[in-house]
């Protein structure tokens, strides 16, 4: 008799694992049937930028060029990451964000690059140090890009050595148009009015107080050599060295400080 019940019970859950199953198929099968109506399919896919932005080099134009062939599926079936890919392929797309709104719509959300300088003279640095290809005539920013150069991996500290350059220099009002890291690790930085500094290899007295000594001297480098673009040698540890546009040069000058003047003398054959 308890082996009888045992039987019948075990008879019951097999039963009971079967039903569920051709229940469960049936619901699989019923879903994919209504997933495949035409009403679901994607009829529309919305653009927009994040909040409190907008997209100035993102058009609907450029967008039909993009190959939407592979948007593939509806509502329930589109896969949202080959979609994000999609609009990444863009070249002033940063990032793209894919979500489905009931019931036959995907929402795009477009984060544009934001053009900070020219790298290397081929691409574009983003305000994030990342570098990206796209044609820098479309840039409408005001005035034009400052032009960043250096090595592959290095454009978060040539964009950060910059931006400190801005800072040191603003007592002037002039600004870099140029910065270059070289392969051997040394900066040179080009300003608005002409004039280059050389400053030298990393380590040692830092770019930001190379800069200050040279700012403090600057007013009276003026006054005695007038207005002309001149190149200044600041990798001296004690001093600096200078050569006007017109060939004349000035040796070194000791000590980074406004209380001595550059005094110019005949070239020393020292290079800038």
């Amino acid at each position: 008799m308890s082996v009888a019940w045992q039987d019948v019970r075990v008879l019951n859950i097999a039963a009971n694992g079967v039903f569920a199953m051709a229940l469960a198929a049936a619901l699989a099968a019923g879903l994919w049937w209504v997933a495949q109506r035409p009403m679901f399919s994607i009829r529309h896919v919305l653009i927009a930028a994040p909040p409190a932005e907008d997209l100035a080099h993102i058009e609907e134009p450029t967008l039909r060029l993009l190959p939407v062939d592979r948007l593939a599926g509806n509502f329930f079936l589109a896969d949202l990451r080959q979609v994000r890919e999609v609009f990444e392929m863009h070249p002033w797309v940063r990032s793209a964000k894919v979500r489905r709104v009931w019931p036959d719509t995907l929402a795009v959300e477009l984060e544009e690059h934001r053009a900070f300088a020219l790298w290397n003279s081929e691409q574009l640095l983003n305000t994030y140090g990342e570098v990206f290809t796209a044609n820098p005539a479309d840039v409408d920013e005001d005035g034009a890009l400052p032009r960043l150069n250096g090595p592959a991996g290095e454009e978060r500290k040539v964009q950060n050595a910059y931006l400190e350059l801005v800072r040191a220099l603003a007592p002037l009002s002039l600004h870099p148009d140029e910065l270059e890291l070289s392969d051997r690790r040394a900066w040179r930085v080009s300003l608005s009015d002409g004039t280059e500094l050389l400053l030298g290899r990393d380590g040692g007295t830092p770019l930001v107080q190379r800069i200050a000594g040279w700012v403090e001297l600057r007013p009276e480098l003026a006054r005695r050599f007038g207005a002309a673009p001149m190149t200044v040698d600041l990798r001296y540890p004690d001093g600096l060295a200078i050569r006007v546009a017109s060939a004349q040069t000035a040796g070194v000058v000791p000590g980074l400080n406004a209380e001595r003047a550059a005094r110019p003398h005949r070239s020393s054959g020292m290079k800038p």
